[in-house]
């Protein structure tokens, strides 16, 4: 497994276990070598429900998908904001709670912001 890799999944897995929305616990679970500027959305029970970071280093779409998948392109927003691509392989099953994993690209598929949220089906 890479470095990023991993980095990615620790986010995944600190998301999926319900991180705790405070500035020193996602401290903890973002790896300051692949990431910067985290942004965290608090849901109502104090957990982190959407986490995002953006790469360190220049990431494309293609390199995403070698560790997780297939990405899908959604549909441009109305308001022409960043295309946003998901990688399906990361939605959890039914009954599952896992966190899954989007990205913001431009328009040469590099990624601007790894998004990392949590979901329940």
């Amino acid at each position: 497994m890479t470095s990023l890799a991993a980095a990615i999944d620790r986010l995944r897995d600190e998301v999926a276990a319900g991180l705790s929305g405070r500035g020193d616990a996602l401290g903890l679970a973002v790896d300051r070598d692949h990431f910067r500027d985290p942004d965290v959305v608090i849901g109502s029970d104090g957990s982190a429900e959407v986490v995002s970071v953006q790469p360190v280093a220049s990431l494309t779409i293609d390199q995403l998908s070698d560790l997780l998948g297939t990405a899908k392109r959604l549909p441009r927003p109305p308001d022409g904001g960043p295309r946003t691509v998901l990688f399906a392989d990361t939605l959890p099953s039914g009954g599952e709670t896992a966190a899954t994993v989007l990205a913001e690209v431009d328009a040469d598929d590099r990624v601007s912001r790894l998004v990392v949220r949590a979901d329940h089906y």
